[in-house]
């Protein structure tokens, strides 16, 4: 639920973004959109369910490898953020303050 909650924060506010992952593959756009609802094989997950021995981040190995670190703060992927979601680290804070006209 918190992946999606996640998701619906990026919707409207990132609409530059959007448009912009509709030039990726298919596979990319799945592992994208997998991130951010948090129904990727994300370690956090994977390990609660007995199929990962750690929930490290693969990307950087610093923090927990859930959708809301690799969409505010992993700093693996800084270019890849900024491209889709505007800015190179989102603050929990501001992504609260911009949720979606829906």
């Amino acid at each position: 639920a918190s992946g999606l909650r996640l998701f619906k924060m990026f919707i409207s506010p990132y609409v530059k973004g959007w448009t912009a992952l509709l030039d990726q593959n298919k596979e990319d756009i799945r592992l994208i959109l997998g991130k951010l609802t948090g129904h990727g094989p994300l370690r956090k997950h994977l390990m609660k369910v007995g199929l990962s021995q750690t929930n490290e981040c693969r990307l950087c190995g610093e923090e927990e490898e859930s959708a809301e670190h690799i969409c505010l703060d992993c700093p693996a992927i800084l270019e890849t953020r900024k491209r889709y979601l505007g800015a190179y680290l989102l603050s929990p804070r501001i992504s609260e303050n911009r949720r979606p006209q829906i």
